[in-house]
């Protein structure tokens, strides 16, 4: 392939900006509600039982919504309050999708 088209095709991916830390954005602006139905799909899904003994923030540090630098905004995102959101990510525009299986094709 010419270096040109690869060099197209190497500018097309943008910077990954889900596991920054989101500066000040703290725990108490994530929904412990939310949290809480985290870590019951994942320790339904992983069947793994230790994760009902852990902190809040040992759960997020585990799937490393937060580090030691702070809060990710993957966490924001997912885990955020509505007056969060608002505030550390206005005019963004989140959209949720639904797919019954993992087959490709057109989510629901």
């Amino acid at each position: 392939m010419p270096e040109d088209i690869r060099r197209v095709i190497y500018t097309e991916s943008a910077h990954d900006f889900s596991g920054d830390v989101c500066p000040g954005v703290t725990i108490n602006d994530l929904n412990i509600e939310a949290i809480e139905t985290f870590r019951k799909i994942w320790g339904d899904n992983s069947g793994n039982n230790r994760l009902t003994d852990l902190s809040k923030e040992q759960l997020l540090r585990d799937c490393d919504a937060l580090t030691d630098d702070g809060v990710t905004y993957a966490a924001l995102i997912l885990f955020g309050k509505h007056s969060a959101l608002i505030k550390y990510l206005p005019q963004t525009e989140i959209v949720f999708e639904y797919r019954s299986s993992e087959a490709s094709g057109p989510a629901a």
